[in-house]
């Protein structure tokens, strides 16, 4: 008789506690929100952008997870990606980079970028940069000069070197040539 009263007991005990679970309402799951654009004075984190057109078409893109110094000419930018964009009839020539760091002048454009630089570089070739300690690209003086242990590859050409120095054209149609310096290493294809 005592383990029968025992036996009843326990299935009380769990009906109660079984029961009370299965009746209280179920927790609707929210979903993610993402935080919004926060301004914090002169800085802005959660995602900055910025887009510069010329006659209606977007030629400059600049983005980051956060900035600080808008109020002043240089920007200091987390996590910056750049793209730059030059048409010409139908072929769509680019210039793409990201890295840890960066500074942008708003009036000269120019851009620096430093730690685990990479990118693309398309024009008639297009040279992927594998690694680099810093870029600083001068859209003025039409040049991009990565730094600090470079490695770029050109259609079957790898280089290796302390400082790549990329030359445009003042119409970005083309790459007009390519300087390598110090501790310079590489395979080259010779063209056909």
């Amino acid at each position: 008789m005592r383990g029968l009263a025992i036996i009843v007991f326990l299935s009380v005990v769990a009906v109660s506690v079984f029961g009370s679970c299965a009746r209280e309402p179920e927790k609707e799951i929210e979903a993610a929100v993402e935080e919004p654009l926060k301004e914090e004075g002169e800085r802005v984190v959660g995602g900055f952008s910025h887009i510069q057109t010329e006659e209606g078409r977007v030629v400059l893109k600049l983005e980051g997870d956060s900035v600080s110094g808008l109020g002043q000419e240089t920007v200091t930018i987390q996590n910056p990606r750049v793209e730059r964009f030059f048409y010409e009839g139908d072929e769509e020539n680019s210039v793409e980079l990201e890295a840890s760091k960066g500074l942008w002048n708003k009036d000269s454009g120019q851009v620096e970028m430093e730690k685990d630089v990479k990118g693309v570089i398309r024009f008639e070739d297009e040279i992927i940069i594998h690694h680099a300690d810093s870029v600083c690209y001068e859209a003025k003086k039409h040049t991009i000069i990565l730094e600090g242990r470079v490695k770029i590859e050109r259609m079957r050409d790898i280089l290796n070197a302390d400082k790549v120095t990329i030359y445009l054209d003042e119409g970005h149609k083309e790459i007009i040539k390519v300087v390598a310096e110090g501790n310079v290493t590489g395979r080259i294809f010779p063209e056909k």
